[in-house]
């Protein structure tokens, strides 16, 4: 039967969610402790793909099983005991033969964190930023606005991807603080994500809130679908995916 695998996982030593030849993914991972538990080969399809180094606290892959509903919580046991502890397989959920991890999702949320103060608990979840009091909240919050009306991302995309097209429909930009913590947060939510794309976004947001970057600097650069050298790439330990969204699945 057609199972859905909710997971998570903390990306840092992963060259990203999809298997690749002679590199750890979280992918080759699970599809390695499936083929010690059935002894045969079993493939995983994952809700989309993270780069390396990002992280999921709620992830979505389908396989199909040949066992009985009844054994799915022994699988995931078998499962945990075998993956290193990065990787969490929390639940299986049983659908339609013909749902689809990544073609029947409706969104997907992710979350980029940055503290300002230098704490060891904080490095692989979070990036830090050593120039809190000058980011400026109000631009941020301008760029998420105008991200949030944007419908063409070629400016916020990876160079050499395999996209057959740079629209995305973004239903939240958002970004917040809180002072006690000295933490900023920002949240975006898409029915579709490029490669690469939140982390540009972050890494351009952040350039504007620190005025080395305009904000009619960015409009121009995004609606000619470049990128400005001051656009770039925030580092990864800041990003996790933390919702997918489906029809048929409540969280």
């Amino acid at each position: 039967m057609r199972l859905f695998l909710e997971l998570s996982y903390d990306g840092d030593k992963y060259a990203g969610w999809q298997r690749q030849p002679n590199v750890t993914t979280v992918q080759g991972s699970i599809e390695h402790a499936l083929h010690l538990i059935f002894g045969k080969d079993i493939g995983i399809v994952g809700c989309g793909r993270t780069d390396t180094g990002v992280h999921a606290t709620y992830y979505i892959a389908h396989c199909d099983l040949d066992i009985a509903p009844a054994e799915c919580d022994q699988i995931i046991y078998k499962l945990n005991q075998i993956l290193d502890k990065d990787i969490a397989c929390h639940r299986f959920i049983q659908t339609s033969e013909n749902a689809h991890a990544r073609f029947d999702a409706m969104s997907r949320s992710y979350l980029y964190q940055i503290h300002f103060k230098k704490s060891p608990f904080k490095n692989n979840y979070s990036t830090l930023v050593n120039y809190g009091d000058k980011i400026d909240i109000d631009l941020l919050n301008e760029v998420a606005s105008i991200v949030k009306k944007t419908v063409n991302f070629e400016a916020f995309c990876k160079s050499h991807g395999s996209n057959t097209t740079t629209e995305c429909l973004i239903s939240t930009s958002t970004w917040s603080i809180d002072h006690a913590q000295d933490q900023l947060s920002y949240s975006i939510r898409a029915n579709r994500f490029l490669r690469g794309m939140v982390r540009l976004i972050v890494g351009s947001s952040l350039s504007v809130a620190t005025r080395k970057l305009s904000l009619s600097d960015l409009k121009y650069h995004i609606s000619m679908g470049t990128r400005s050298p001051l656009m770039s790439s925030a580092p990864a330990c800041g990003l996790a995916l933390v919702g997918v969204e489906y029809p048929y699945i409540k969280r």
